[in-house]
């Protein structure tokens, strides 16, 4: 085999991994996004039960106080919006959950004094529908 031939079979061969490297790297790219893409759909599937469980735990707020002190906002009308759900206390304090990806993010409007975050933080959806929205409120109604 001559030397310009064997210089062909090499840089064809390096051609070849390249190949079978970029064609993995993209396999990966595509499983990964339809991973996300199977999360995003169970989280909306998700979101009009957590959104009637904090309805729930609100009108429960309410009756104990024998006021109406809170009251829920759900922005979301839509597939194609946002998922946000916002609780609104009669001194205009809010707390805003809104899905990120496959997390609830929850934050306070005027955050945590002290908070390198402003108080926001981010679950998961390990737990129940109920126990998410109870998770989400119950610190936050501890500071009104």
């Amino acid at each position: 085999m001559t030397q310009q031939r064997r210089q062909a079979d090499s840089c064809r061969q390096l051609g070849t991994s390249y190949r079978r490297r970029d064609e993995s790297v993209r396999h990966e790219a595509c499983a990964l996004r339809d991973r996300e893409a199977e999360r995003q759909t169970a989280v909306r599937q998700r979101w009009p039960a957590i959104a009637a469980a904090m309805r729930a735990l609100v009108g429960s707020y309410n009756e104990g106080a024998g006021i109406e002190v809170l009251t829920v906002v759900d922005y979301t009308t839509t597939e194609s919006r946002d998922l946000i759900l916002e609780v609104v206390a009669r001194g205009g304090q809010t707390l805003t959950m809104e899905m990120g990806g496959a997390e609830l993010c929850v934050r306070p409007n005027a955050g945590t004094s002290g908070a390198a975050d402003g108080g926001r933080r981010w679950l998961t959806f390990e737990l129940s529908d109920e126990d998410t929205a109870a998770y989400a409120l119950q610190h936050w109604l501890t500071l009104l």
